[in-house]
């Protein structure tokens, strides 16, 4: 029988996103000058790429391994824009928290991701951010 692991996990889970997402933050600022497009009056966007999208994933994967997380995040699809979140003891409960963070969908949203795929090896979840 299954543990309920869920709504703990969730939560630290969240928390360690979060903080994962300055530093993650701090390398898409300084990116380099042939990511950035000219915009309105000469000013410059920063626009991410897919290779910011996976390192974006890459970073908060290892934060979370390191706090002892059985978990896999990876950017994946047509252009790195699906963040896909694998883990076996994620439930709806973890899905609507991760979901509802709104400062982490901004995040990803500045990163560029489009899609969070959740999947536990049982049921798979779906989640639009654009």
């Amino acid at each position: 029988m299954r543990r309920p692991h869920t709504i703990l996990f969730g939560s630290l889970t969240l928390i360690a996103l979060a903080g994962a997402g300055s530093a993650i933050g701090a390398r898409l600022r300084s990116a380099s000058f042939s990511s950035i497009t000219p915009a309105v009056a000469g000013a410059a966007l920063y626009v991410p790429s897919r290779v910011d999208r996976v390192a974006f994933a890459e970073d908060m994967e290892q934060s979370l391994l390191m706090e002892g997380h059985d978990i896999r995040i990876k950017a994946q699809g047509k252009d790195g824009k699906t963040l896909t979140v694998k883990s076996p003891l994620m439930g709806s409960s973890f899905v609507y928290s991760f979901s509802s963070d709104d400062r982490l969908i901004k995040k990803l949203q500045n990163a560029g991701f489009s899609q969070i795929h959740f999947d536990n090896g049982d049921r798979f979840w779906d989640q639009q951010i654009e």
